[in-house]
């Protein structure tokens, strides 16, 4: 039985969900394709399954991309914005590092398909912003398939949960747990609602 010397150690817990699906590092930096996405041209920018334009939350990752139906209208409209044109997804793209719980939190959306998409695509995040380059852009994760030329997109990221970061002087800890509580202690709403008739990839999904 695991045992927790503080209310502190406890709270920083993180249970890593589906180890068995999980690739290692050396899987995760295996057989990588970087390439420059103004000298590729994908046939279409979909979602990987239907799955994917659904919210979900994991208490024992500290995951939600549920939306706060107050005090988020920021977060909305650029979901909205997104939804409306999913080319925005190649702008401000970068690269991502092995992170145990962050592949975890994709096998939430790709469960046992999770190895062997990330051991053959290079998988990236763009950050989705609004007009007035607010903190609160959507995170986007996706890799472009080499077979069929297609942008999959894996998992969207609203609350910047996949990969917390460091803001108004708290730690990434701190605002994992605070984002996290904040938001299923909301009254909220499913980001579906925005992507209703957007294109999911014929690749099924393993239940």
């Amino acid at each position: 039985m695991p045992r927790f010397n503080s209310g502190f150690n406890k709270r920083k817990q993180v249970v890593i969900e589906n180890k068995e699906f999980i690739p290692n590092r050396d899987e995760f930096n295996s057989n990588k394709i970087d390439f420059d996405l103004s000298k590729r041209k994908e046939k279409e920018i979909i979602f990987f399954n239907e799955s994917v334009k659904s919210s979900i939350t994991n208490s024992n990752l500290k995951f939600t991309n549920f939306i706060s139906d107050h005090k988020q209208q920021n977060k909305i409209n650029i979901i909205q914005k997104f939804s409306d044109d999913l080319t925005l997804i190649k702008d401000r793209v970068t690269s991502l590092e092995y992170d145990s719980r962050m592949l975890s939190i994709f096998t939430l959306y790709l469960e046992g398909e999770t190895r062997e998409i990330i051991k053959e695509n290079y998988l990236v995040k763009s950050d989705i912003r609004g007009p007035l380059e607010t903190q609160d852009a959507l995170r986007v994760y996706w890799f472009y398939d080499l077979e069929d030329e297609n942008i999959k997109i894996i998992c969207m990221d609203p609350q910047h949960l996949v990969l917390p970061s460091k803001h108004n002087g708290k730690t990434k800890e701190q605002m994992k747990i605070e984002t996290f509580n904040e938001t299923v202690n909301s009254k909220k709403h499913c980001i579906s609602k925005y992507f209703q008739n957007k294109k999911s990839s014929n690749t099924i999904y393993i239940t």
